[in-house]
């Protein structure tokens, strides 16, 4: 068949897709985003005053990251209806929301992070892949593990004091950071700043996280990939960002003046966005783009590296309304973004794909580019996961942003 019959099948089956998928829709500013929605409050910033040292950040993944020798990754599941059945060795890390099944997870970072180091930023990660009932959204929180414990004897019963490593002898009673957790094909992140916090201070402390839902929620299962998953790059991910131990110790300011106080240039924006890559987990190359970032009235060209951060420097102390934008993505403002002196982390979370035309929404035009693009040799502006190619998968990214603008 030729190339314009398929494209005019194309628009014929699409056009009644968005019509049984979006009935009666139109522009208006974006939903958030369908990545985790912080549900207790996660600070927009974990920011360092007068910090001359310099901001160091290491990715853990297993046989992946920091190099593919790295080993120090455990993972399992604790199952109440196994109750001294191993789970260490499955492909699949399995979560409830009734707390009958609950991941656990620990990351060795003794030999990469000095003891004493400061930890500016620590963020869990894990790739959901299978969820029954698909579309639910349940809560999750990350829970610092007190007892002592290894995958390869780890049970519901064993080693704890309390059947289920529950609180507050083998937990922390509160969670380090709560998420939710939506659909398949998505990283799942969790802050666990505190927790990593204490493991720098003394790494006989690390036990790692317990990922347990609260009660009182929907019926669900997840599945999330472990570390013995063939594909290392949907593994569970830690990244750590931090100052390491001997250099001079950083004091943290928890208030800010909103009018500069020091001379400008010295505030450094380290930013993070997630980027939808259905297949491509970062770190992978199709993370790499070109964003507009918009502080305090001028607009910076930045590239994002393999995991979708950027820095942009120079800026003065103060408070910003921070947008963020790629060529074909919607906009994500974060406002009343206090910047001191020094690192500034913040995260922008998801770019929604679908932009095509660049106006910050999504809509008919949008669809025509695509239409016009797909299966072609070239279409850069509807290749929204940027593997090369406009195909079914752009398309549903662009239907997932139909009829939204961004911020």
């Amino acid at each position: 068949m030729e190339g314009m019959d398929v494209r005019r099948l194309l628009w014929v089956a699409v056009a009644l897709l968005l019509a049984c998928l979006l009935p009666g829709t139109s522009p208006s500013r974006a939903v958030s985003p369908p990545g985790p929605t912080v549900t207790s409050p996660r600070p927009p910033i974990a920011a360092v005053a007068g910090a001359p040292q310099p901001l160091l950040s290491l990715s853990f993944q297993q046989g992946l990251l920091p190099d593919p020798a790295y080993n120090g990754v455990q993972d399992t599941y604790l199952d109440l209806w196994g109750v001294d059945e191993t789970r260490y060795s499955e492909e699949a890390i399995v979560l409830r929301s009734d707390g009958a099944q609950r991941a656990l997870l620990k990351f060795d970072l003794s030999n990469y992070v000095p003891v004493g180091s400061e930890i500016v930023q620590a963020t869990l990660y894990l790739w959901t892949y299978y969820a029954n009932p698909y579309s639910s959204v349940i809560e999750a929180g990350a829970h610092r593990v007190l007892t002592a414990w290894q995958e390869s004897t780890c049970t519901w019963n064993s080693p704890w004091s309390l059947a289920g490593c529950d609180e507050p002898t083998d937990r922390e009673t509160e969670a380090n950071f709560v998420a939710n957790v939506r659909e398949p094909g998505l990283w799942v992140w969790w802050d666990v700043t505190a927790a990593a916090q204490t493991w720098a201070l003394n790494p006989a402390l690390n036990q790692g996280m317990l990922i347990v839902c609260p009660p009182g929620q929907p019926q669900r299962r997840v599945q999330f990939r472990s570390s013995e998953f063939a594909d290392a790059q949907q593994r569970p991910k830690l990244v750590v960002q931090y100052h390491a131990a001997g250099e001079p110790t950083p004091t943290a300011t928890s208030t800010v003046t909103p009018t500069p106080t020091t001379a400008p240039g010295n505030c450094n924006l380290l930013g993070l966005v997630t980027l939808q890559r259905p297949g491509q987990p970062a770190p992978h190359a199709s993370w790499v783009v070109t964003i507009t970032v918009s502080a305090g009235g001028a607009e910076h060209n930045l590239s994002t590296d393999l995991a979708g951060s950027f820095v942009l420097s120079g800026l003065s102390p103060g408070t910003y309304d921070i947008g963020i934008k790629n060529a074909h993505t919607l906009r994500n403002v974060r406002r009343n973004v206090a910047l001191l002196s020094g690192d500034n982390v913040v995260d922008f979370g998801i770019l929604r794909e679908g932009d095509a035309n660049d106006d910050n929404c999504v809509n008919i035009t949008d669809f025509s580019i695509f239409a016009g693009a797909f299966a072609a040799a070239s279409g850069a502006q509807a290749d929204f996961d940027h593997d090369g190619h406009v195909n079914i998968t752009d398309f549903s990214l662009l239907a997932s942003s139909f009829g939204q603008c961004g911020d």
